[in-house]
C-alpha cells in the first residue's frame, strides 16, 4: 500500500508512539519521492537526532550503509562493519538505527549477511532497521525476508 511521505510518517510517529514500531522497515518509491527524507525522519523520531544531521557525521548511533565502491554495491565489509558497529552497547540508551540506502545494490554476500543481522538482532540492539530500496530489485533472499517481516505486523 503506498503512503504520502507525510502519510507514512504519520502512521510511524502513531506506531512509535504507542510502542508499536516493527524492527526493519523498507521504505520505497519513485526516485524523488522523499525516502531519504522519511528514513531522516524517523531516524531521528526514534533515535532523537536531528533530521538534518542524520545522515551527516554528526549523527550519533545512526548507521549508513550506501553503495561506495566503483561497481555502486554495497560490499560485504560494510555489512560487516555495521554488524560490529551493532555489537556496543549505545551510550545514554539510545536507540542504534542502520539505513541501508539503495538496499537494493546490495551484493549477494552482503544481503546475506545482513538478512542473518534481521533474523537475529544482537542483544544489545534495540533492533531499529530501516531500508531505503526497491522491493522488486532486491535480492530473493532479502525480499522474501522483508515480504515475511511485513506481514507480520
Amino acid at each position: 500500500m503506498a503512503f504520502s511521505r507525510r502519510a507514512a510518517l504519520g502512521y510511524l510517529r502513531r506506531a512509535h508512539e504507542q510502542n508499536r514500531l516493527a524492527h526493519a522497515y523498507l521504505i520505497s518509491g519513485p526516485q524523488g519521492s522523499g525516502k531519504r527524507v522519511l528514513a531522516a525522519e524517523l531516524a531521528s523520531l526514534v533515535n532523537g537526532t536531528k533530521v538534518s544531521d542524520v545522515f551527516s557525521a554528526q549523527a550519533r548511533e545512526i548507521f549508513i550503509a550506501q553503495p561506495e565502491s566503483k561497481s555502486r554495491r554495497i560490499v560485504i565489509e560494510q555489512i560487516r562493519s555495521l554488524e560490529h558497529a551493532l555489537q556496543m552497547r549505545a551510550p545514554n540508551e539510545r536507540r542504534k538505527v542502520v539505513i541501508i540506502v539503495d538496499a537494493d545494490r546490495l551484493q549477494p554476500q552482503a544481503a546475506n549477511a545482513f538478512l542473518k543481522t534481521l533474523e537475529e538482532p544482537p542483544k544489545v540492539c534495540r533492533r531499529q532497521f530501516f531500508h531505503g530500496a526497491s522491493q522488486s530489485r532486491l535480492p530473493p533472499t532479502a525480499s522474501l525476508k522483508i515480504a515475511w517481516k511485513r506481514k507480520s505486523w
